[in-house]
């Protein structure tokens, strides 16, 4: 009784958050289409290359978000036996069961599922670290362009230019910090379940088991480059104001000047990217979160006793 409460709960935890992001992207969508029009308005500061590389991995990375829950539901129902099939389309027809391709049905709730499961919240990491990673290499761009000038004219456009840059950092925030959060806190939450699985605390068949890793691999990888493109935005910032420190020192201008423009760069000591303003993008987070993950799942199972139960099942009469 006990584990079937734990795995309730823990299905109910799945299912809020997943909704959360739904309903906080359709929440934010009109700050996230300002978002991405003025990603479009700035676009000319990113370095020109005839290269066509990041087009291609573009478009292949959209492609296997919607792939991807295919793949995964198409290898659950792989694993399945026939009567395996027939008792997953009882349980989710709710006593229901076909007498014919049992395997069809099941393909079919699997692939609504996983596409509920897994599309929005990736297509959300996708999108955040798309503009995180470009936006990274347009402050890397600037401050290469800065460590050239040789006048206060050209340092100040520069400026001006890192400023638009800013403003769109500070429209990500407004506008995608709070989808972030709970992709995250998704993310966090399937890798303790993952882990937990791992030591047999869920007590799962080969499809289940199947499905479990997949969210997991794909759920990582979504919060392995939130964190890292989010942090290495701020990273840059940070470089780019130190840059514009040590130019204006070397462009030897007057005190008045200097002190003027010195407190226009320590704006850029603002920056920063969080999840919903309760934490802030390093790349020490993701450590971190692994450390607690580990330490507080061992705690938590060291208090079970490790009984073997299996879902319920139906009767092969």
């Amino acid at each position: 009784m006990g584990y079937t409460i734990k795995l309730a709960i823990f299905i109910i935890a799945r299912e809020s958050l997943v909704l959360a992001i739904w309903h906080s992207a359709h929440f934010q969508r009109k700050k996230i289409m300002d978002l991405i029009q003025s990603m479009l308005r700035v676009s000319h500061i990113l370095p020109k290359t005839k290269s066509n590389k990041m087009d291609v991995l573009f478009y292949a990375c959209l492609i296997s978000i919607y792939l991807y829950p295919v793949f995964v539901a198409s290898m659950m129902v792989g694993l399945l036996s026939n009567y395996e099939a027939k008792q997953y389309e009882y349980i989710a027809m709710f006593g229901v069961v076909a007498e014919t391709a049992p395997h069809a049905s099941a393909l079919v709730i699997h692939l609504m599922y996983n596409f509920y499961l897994l599309t929005l919240p990736l297509l959300v990491s996708f999108l955040y670290v798309f503009i995180c990673f470009h936006l990274s290499r347009m402050i890397a761009h600037m401050n290469s362009v800065l460590q050239k000038c040789g006048s206060l004219e050209k340092a100040s456009h520069v400026f001006q230019e890192s400023m638009k840059l800013f403003f769109v950092i500070e429209k990500l925030e407004n506008a995608m910090s709070i989808c972030v959060f709970f992709v995250v806190a998704l993310n966090l939450a399937l890798s303790f379940t993952s882990f937990a699985y791992s030591l047999g605390y869920y007590d799962m068949s080969t499809s289940a088991s199947s499905g479990v890793l997949s969210w997991f691999l794909s759920n990582q990888i979504s919060f392995i480059f939130i964190v890292w493109t989010a942090s290495s935005v701020v990273n840059e910032s940070k470089k780019l104001k130190i840059t514009f420190q040590l130019v204006l020192i070397n462009l030897e201008l007057s005190d008045q000047i200097s002190i003027l423009f010195l407190q226009k760069v320590n704006m850029f000591d603002s920056i920063s990217l969080t999840g919903w303003k309760m934490f802030e993008f390093s790349k020490g987070l993701i450590l971190s979160a692994t450390g607690v993950i580990l330490t507080y799942g061992l705690l938590v199972l060291q208090t079970d006793n490790y009984i073997s139960r299996r879902t319920p099942r139906i009767n092969k009469g």
